[in-house]
């Protein structure tokens, strides 16, 4: 017996159907997702770390130094006002 080829379609996760609209190469694209996040994110620290966190990653020298820069950031925000105020 034959078996049936498999049709389906694998989901696509879709985080924004807007364009990101960016000049500027990297440094423009990182400036026009911080001006994204800062209006959609108004006064959280965690979603700009991310694109700080992004950012580092693509201009680390290495992946050693990116993770190491993403827990830096991840160690600031552990130890920041917003993380403790949403622990009490």
């Amino acid at each position: 017996m034959q078996k049936e080829a498999d049709t389906r379609v694998p989901l696509m996760r879709v985080l924004s159907r807007r364009p990101l609209v960016v000049t500027g190469g990297a440094d423009g694209f990182f400036e026009a997702a911080r001006d994204l996040v800062r209006k959609q994110a108004k006064g959280e620290l965690a979603p700009l770390k991310i694109v700080d966190a992004v950012e580092a990653a693509v201009n680390a020298v290495s992946f050693k130094a990116g993770m190491r820069r993403e827990a830096e950031l991840f160690g600031e925000l552990a130890a920041g006002p917003q993380s403790k105020a949403l622990q009490q």
